[in-house]
This record gives C-alpha cells, structure tokens and sequence, in this order.
C-alpha cells in the first residue's frame, strides 16, 4: 500500500521538479518492502537472537541510505532518455527499419534527428512515445524502461507535436484537454495564449466551444498546429518530441507557431525531428541517421567541417534549393528566402 501511495504521488506531482524524486521514492519504497518480509522471516526462524538484531539494525541503516540514493538518481535523471541497442522492423521480410541505436539525450538538452527520407527518423521518435515497441534492446526514460511504465504515467511524461496534427470531433477545449484531462477552463485558456491560439479562438462565434470535425475543420493547418502545441503545453511534459511542425506551413503562420514552440520548448528535454536543418544548427548535438544507424552526430558546426560526410552534403543540397530562383522571378522579401 505505502509503494502504491509512492508511485500514485509520482503521478500526481504537478511540478516537474519533484517528480523523479517522487518516482525514486516510490521505487525505493518497493524495495524496502522486499527487505521488511524478509526480515519478519528472519525473526520467526531465529528469534530473539542478539546478533541477529544487530544485523538487522545494519541492514535498516543500509536501507534507508539506499532510498535517499535511489531518490536522488532519479530526480538527477527523470527527464533523460537513453537508446540501448535499438533495433525495429515494421516487416521483418521488409528489413530493419533501426539498427543497433545507441545513444543518451541528458535532461534538458536537445537532439536533433537528420538524414533522407525513410531513413528512420520518425520511427525512432515515435518509439520514444511507445507507438510502437523496439524488437530488441530498450529506451528508458528517466532510467527506467518505457515497457515498464504506466501507460498514464508516460503519458504524463512524454508529449507529441507531429506535422500531421490528430484532432478528434468534439470541442476546441475538448481537444487542448486531451493534453491533461480535468483541466479547468482557465488552465486550456492559459494553454492556448502561450501557444497563440486563444486569438483566432476568440474570434470564432463560439470559441473554445466550436466543434471540429474529424479532419479539424473549419481551422487551418496553422491554427490545428497551434492547438496542438496548446495540448502538449496543458500537458507540461519534462520530454518533448518535435517532428519539425513548421515544415509545410505558409508564412505567417510559421511565424506565430515558431513563438508558440518558444513557450513549449522552454527547459524540457527535445528529440526533434528535422527536414530542414537550418532550423536545427543550434541543437545540442545532431544525429545523422541513414538507412536505420546512426552514421554520424555531433554538433551543427563540426558535422558541417567533416567534407564528404552525409550531414556536409544535405546541407548543401538544401543550400541550393533554398537559392534556386525562376528564371526572371523577383526575389522574395528579408527574411523569406527559406520558406
């Protein structure tokens, strides 16, 4: 019962800061139990032996060292994720899709995803958010295994902003609230202006009580790509996977949505899903992946310098694209040449 409290604590945090200590407590606490069994089985097979009490008392002192350093670990670690030999196959007659993946994203920092298309990307950040279970090896969150998680617990742990947003029938409020259900009006509310979607909602004639439909109708892709940073942002998850949200987004909405993801991103562990890697050079460290391996990473700058090298040569292929004009075509106003 004390574990479950443990662990229901863990859930209910709302502050991230004392969620992985409320976690390794919890953890600690099931282990203690283990201990306190074996100790009432110890005393009915020997008694009020002296000796063995001193024992005892040893192994309580050790005990409760143990849970301030399991506590500890966890709170350094809640919000880190580690890839240990991650290999997937959608079809296993198909091939691998990942192979052999190694690598650790430490809290706070953010790794950016790059490499051709098909090249295992999204399937690699969608195995963080469990869409779908490696074949072998593992990723943990916060040490621990994502298979081992609660389903509500990695929930609460990890959100999603994809290029192609999922909204459901139902209100706008009911589609933020998915981000943290039982959320009050005025949490969705406060979601939605950081995510600078309460003005377009505002403007509509029932608000935040306009319906949708299944494909997010009557919004556009810019404002359905604003409500659902408002949901990860109602979410308040310490680990954010990006899959670059702006890639095929006009204009004026990129500029409002790269704001809005200003707020999100702010002190959270990022995987980011990049297309275009002008968006990504000031990323921690960047993980070139082609053909499912990692075959290169490392930072912005010195992947650039690595000539011939698979990151070198993307980014000069985008390079040209970016300046290819129509013959005779004005060219577009500062600041727009990469749109």
């Amino acid at each position: 019962m004390i574990a479950d409290f443990g662990f229901d604590l863990a859930e209910r945090s709302e502050p991230r800061l004392w969620r992985g200590l409320a976690f390794g407590v919890a953890a600690a606490l099931v282990e203690a139990l283990l201990y306190v069994e074996l100790y009432r089985v110890l005393i009915v097979v020997f008694g009020g032996n002296a000796d063995l009490w001193l024992a005892l008392e040893a192994g309580l002192l050790l005990l409760i060292g143990n849970v301030v350093l399991v506590a500890c670990k966890a709170r350094a670690n809640v919000e880190s994720i580690a890839f240990e030999d991650v290999t997937f196959a959608y079809d296993p007659r198909e091939g691998l899709a990942l192979r052999n993946i190694c690598g650790r994203i430490p809290e706070g920092r953010m790794v950016a995803l790059v490499g051709p298309s098909g090249s295992g990307k999204s399937t690699l950040a969608h195995l963080v958010a469990r869409l779908w279970d490696a074949e072998s090896g593992s990723i943990r969150v916060g040490g621990v295994d994502l298979r081992a998680l609660p389903a509500e617990t990695l929930a609460r742990s990890v959100a999603m902003v994809l290029q192609d947003v999922v909204l459901f029938e139902g209100t706008i409020a009911d589609n933020i609230r998915l981000g943290r259900p039982g959320a009050s009006d005025d949490a969705v509310e406060r979601a939605a202006g950081a995510a600078r979607a309460h003005g377009f909602i505002a403007r509509l004639r029932d608000g935040y009580a306009t319906r949708l439909d299944a494909e997010g109708g009557p919004l556009s892709g810019g404002e359905r790509q604003r409500i659902a940073i408002a949901r990860a942002l109602l979410n308040d998850a310490p680990i954010l996977v990006l899959d670059e949200a702006t890639a095929n987004i006009d204009f004026e909405n990129e500029a409002e949505i790269q704001a809005a993801l200003g707020s999100l991103t702010q002190g959270r562990t990022l995987l980011v899903i990049a297309h275009r890697l002008w968006t990504v050079t000031g990323a921690d460290e960047i993980w070139v992946i082609d053909r499912g391996r990692i075959v290169q990473r490392g930072p912005h700058d010195r992947l650039l310098a690595e000539e011939g090298g698979l990151y070198r040569r993307l980014w000069d292929a985008q390079s040209r694209s970016r300046s290819w004009r129509i013959p005779g075509a004005a060219a577009p106003p500062p600041g727009q040449d990469d749109r």
